[in-house]
């Protein structure tokens, strides 16, 4: 848990206001759908991480993306 205690952490340094979005859910989803909506997730986070040395100059952001099977 230490991951998502950290961002605890960042977000209460940066203040109520800092949030841009949230977003909490639940889908029904098949092993390859699952694996799906990772690759997809994966590759619009890396299109932005890959190419941040270009935008040095702009506010920092942060997130915490988890996917994980809910309790049966």
């Amino acid at each position: 848990m230490a991951p998502i205690e950290a961002v605890q952490d960042e977000l209460r340094a940066a203040g109520p206001d800092a949030v841009r979005i949230f977003l909490r859910f639940a889908v029904h989803l098949s092993a390859e759908d699952a694996a799906e909506l990772e690759r997809g997730i994966m590759a619009l986070v890396e299109r932005y991480v890959s190419t941040d040395e270009e935008r040095v100059a702009e506010p920092a952001h942060g997130g915490m993306i988890v996917l994980h099977r809910l309790a049966e």
